[in-house]
């Protein structure tokens, strides 16, 4: 199947892995990865409370031009404070603190940045919005990026990530 630009085919992510005495421990949806390699939505869960220690890291595979970044979860699967971190050079892991943020995750910068990866780390849990089964897993159902790109004459357009 040939994709167009823009693709998520380079992305990979990274996530705070399961402890071997995890109830799900190695069930599929705990592979943060898993949705780029075989063209779909993400669908990752941690399938537990989610903790303060929990991130979710997402490598572009390249340097882009990113305008927006929206996690889409299953309404009530995201932290109530979250810490957004930026690596612009692609350098080993260099992340540098970008803000903190009320949930649900959804960042609009005020100008276009250029990344090669981006982690969020939760930073307040969010209680069960029923308040009788403790917390709620953190959960992403598909991971939206609007890239600035300059066209003709170096005007510039927006275009969302897709497959």
């Amino acid at each position: 199947m040939c994709k167009l630009w823009p693709n998520r085919d380079m992305w990979s992510a990274r996530c705070l892995p399961a402890k071997k005495d995890e109830e799900y421990y190695g069930h599929d949806y705990l592979d943060a990865s898993r949705g780029f390699r075989n063209g779909r939505s993400i669908c990752w869960s941690q399938m537990r409370e989610m903790t303060t220690e929990d991130y979710y890291e997402l490598d572009l595979g390249k340097k882009r031009v990113i305008r927006s970044i929206k996690f889409v979860d299953n309404g009530d699967g995201y932290p109530k404070k979250y810490k957004l971190l930026l690596d612009y050079n692609g350098d080993g892991r260099k992340f540098e603190e970008y803000g903190i943020y009320n949930g649900p995750i959804q960042i609009s910068f005020t100008k276009p940045m250029k990344i090669v990866a981006l982690r969020i780390e939760i930073v307040e849990t969010k209680p069960e919005p029923l308040g009788n089964r403790g917390l709620p897993a953190w959960s992403i159902f598909d991971i939206e990026i609007i890239e600035v790109r300059f066209g003709l004459f170096n005007k510039f357009y927006e275009k969302l990530i897709k497959e």
